[in-house]
Formats: C-alpha cells, sequence, structure tokens
C-alpha cells in the first residue's frame, strides 16, 4: 500500500526532452458514501438565468511543451488480472518498434509500454476514464478513425478503436471540442459525465456538460444544462 516511484522504461518524446518517472500506488479497495447532486428550485432559476447571458469564454488551455502527461488511470485487465496503468497527455514514443502519441499503457507488473493499436489520437488528451474494459480519452484532438474530435473510445480488452452507436460532439460556432472532464459516481450506475468546451451531443443539446449511458451510448441533458465552459467536475 506505500507509494512506489519507478522509471517508464520508455522515452517519452519532446524537445529537450529528459527522462520521466511515473508515480504508481497500490490501491486499497475502501466503502465510501457517494452524494448524488439534484438541482434545487433556486439553482434551476439560477441556470436559466446563465442561459440568456453571455458568458465570457475559458482562456486558452495551457501550453503544453511534449512530453508533457495530463492525465492517468488505473486499468485492470479482465482476462489477465493484470494491473496497468495508463497514461496521456501531450507527448510520443516508440512501442514495438512503431511510433505512437498521446496514450501509453504501462503494465505494473513487467514495466512494458504499449501503444494504442493504430495510433488514433492526434492531439493532446486531457483526460482519461476506464468503465467495462473500454477507455474514455478526452482532450483536444482529432480521432483519425472517422473524424470525431475530443473524445474517443477504446476497447482495452479487443485493442481496438471502438465508436460506433456514439454521436459526435459538436464545437460552438467557432471554436473547438475540448473534452478536459470524464467522470463517473456510483450514485448514477452505468453513467459517465463528460465535461468540457462544446454545444451538442449529436442531435442533443446539452452545453459543456452531458451524462452518456456506457451501455446505449446514449447522450442525456443534465437539466436546463450549463451556459459556459467546465474546467473539472467533482462528485
Amino acid at each position: 500500500g506505500e507509494p512506489d516511484v519507478t522509471v517508464l522504461n520508455v522515452q517519452l518524446q519532446g524537445a529537450g526532452s529528459s527522462p520521466i518517472t511515473s508515480i504508481t500506488t497500490k490501491r486499497r479497495r475502501r466503502n465510501a458514501k457517494s452524494s448524488f447532486w439534484l438541482p434545487t428550485r433556486e439553482l434551476l432559476d439560477l441556470f436559466r438565468r446563465q442561459s440568456s447571458t453571455s458568458v465570457s469564454p475559458l482562456p486558452q488551455d495551457p501550453v503544453t511543451p511534449a512530453p508533457a502527461v495530463l492525465a492517468g488511470v488505473f486499468w485492470t485487465n479482465s482476462s489477465s488480472s493484470k494491473e496497468n496503468v495508463i497514461l496521456g497527455g501531450n507527448f510520443s514514443f516508440e512501442a514495438n518498434t512503431s511510433d505512437s502519441s498521446g496514450v501509453l499503457i504501462q503494465d505494473l507488473s513487467s514495466g512494458s509500454v504499449d501503444a494504442l493499436s493504430g495510433n488514433p489520437i492526434n492531439g493532446t488528451v486531457r483526460s482519461l476514464h476506464v468503465a467495462n474494459d473500454v477507455l474514455y480519452i478526452g482532450g483536444s484532438f482529432n480521432v483519425s478513425a472517422n473524424g470525431a474530435s475530443g473524445l474517443a473510445l477504446y476497447n482495452l480488452d479487443t485493442q481496438q478503436l471502438d465508436m460506433s452507436g456514439l454521436d459526435n460532439l459538436q464545437a460552438a460556432s467557432g471554436s473547438e471540442v475540448v473534452v478536459r472532464s470524464i467522470t463517473a459516481t456510483t450514485a448514477k450506475a452505468s453513467t459517465v459525465f463528460v465535461a468540457g468546451s462544446f454545444a451538442k451531443a449529436g442531435n442533443t443539446n446539452c452545453i459543456a456538460i452531458c451524462q452518456l449511458d456506457v451501455n446505449s451510448r446514449q447522450w442525456s441533458q443534465l437539466g436546463p444544462g450549463i451556459n459556459g465552459e467546465i474546467t473539472n467536475v467533482v462528485f
């Protein structure tokens, strides 16, 4: 249960790069209470007033010269029971004699490093989340396979990009999709909350934050919505 600092067995690349270390810790299961937030009438009134008021855009995301690690998540392989750490950010590296970027997967037992099959992410990764062996990747990037932006789903079991049945996020006019937060709560099973800078999810109007059913892959709006941009979500 004690933290253990180790060096990655791969060199993350960037101008003037130096070895990047990863901080990993064995996790202990614990029981914790979760609360589910429901808007009060006063908050609903506030959101309605917000929706009619122009909100200044967030400043541009901080420049992250490569190599930069911006997100991390643990994943236990359901087939082999091996523990892995997945890192995302603005970096490139070599895995299995080929170049990759954006996301790497490290086996905590052997220290071996793998890339996403097909290197589908072109840009900067800012958030990661795992649900049912599916890796949810958020950030400011384009998905090479289908032209989506800001959000990608990758099946860790089959090692393939899996965007089937998922409507793409859409940006407001004159801006780009940026996903900065992907979270979940035990109070809302089989649901992830995607937040950042966007205007719609398919035909669903959900500005800045939207909930996604991980089974049906259907988007839903949260109440009347929030007018603006979001950097972080906490339960």
